[in-house]
């Protein structure tokens, strides 16, 4: 719950109960490690409600900036005004990020751009290529391996959820096979993956591939980062750190 992209409002008693019954656990059993920090978890439902979702609250990027401002004070060797000297120092660092001439070219940057005939994909891309709407792609197809699109990285062999199945919300995966570029748009052929179940003890979705494959749009994807895969024993594995859920 702490690290939900969505949580709900129904969450948030529950969570406080959760998190109140454990700093008492964790106090009885280990009084000796028990530190101020943890007081900091009663705030916890409190600030998501007020908030939204801490885990775009972390100071882990406040910690990254103030370790770049030690390394300076460290090696600047200035004693007389060092917060004008890390302060011009960082200013400096700024100005030489920016003149970088792809610092604003973010957005459809890829990778190089391969052409082929149409006819030599597959049967089920075909089909694909056929059933989208969207488009009428002709007898050349354009596609890359990666492309940067509102600085979300999208490449050949990602997973992302599409779609949440049923009440219970079982997250439904699919993979890029393709990353086609037409009329200055990016469309993802993908193939979608069976959800088998869910294992706790591993806490992951085992799933499976089927042969539906589709074509989407990036704002089709539920999520804004590839979900980590792992294949054992011929069989897939998608970790879920967090639970996925629909906006109320």
């Amino acid at each position: 719950m702490l690290y939900c992209d969505f949580p709900r409002k129904s969450w948030l008693s529950t969570l406080q109960e959760l998190i109140e019954e454990f700093i008492q656990l964790f106090q009885t059993i280990f009084p000796e490690q028990f530190t101020p920090k943890f007081h900091y978890l009663l705030h916890a439902a409190r600030n998501t409600a007020k908030y939204g979702p801490l885990k775009r609250q972390m100071n882990l990027r406040y910690e990254a900036k103030h370790h770049l401002l030690k390394q300076i004070a460290n090696r600047c060797n200035n004693f007389i005004n060092l917060p004008y000297t890390i302060s011009k120092r960082i200013q400096l660092r700024q100005y030489y990020e920016l003149i970088d001439e792809n610092v604003f070219k973010l957005n459809n940057v890829s990778g190089k751009i391969h052409t082929r005939p149409k006819i030599t994909f597959n049967q089920l891309i075909q089909k694909a290529l056929l059933d989208d709407n969207q488009f009428i792609y002709g007898d050349i197809v354009e596609f890359v391996k990666w492309v940067l699109i509102d600085n979300v990285k999208y490449k050949v062999g990602d997973f992302f959820v599409a779609y949440l199945l049923g009440g219970e919300e079982i997250s439904l995966f699919v993979k890029i096979k393709f990353i086609i570029h037409i009329l200055k748009q990016w469309r993802f052929i993908v193939q979608c993956y069976d959800t088998i179940t869910f294992r706790q003890n591993l806490w992951c979705y085992e799933i499976n591939p089927s042969n539906n494959n589709c074509i989407l749009s990036k704002n089709e994807f539920l999520t804004h980062k590839a979900e980590d895969c792992y294949y054992i024993n011929n069989s897939y594995f998608i970790r879920a750190p967090y639970r996925l859920t629909v906006i109320e």
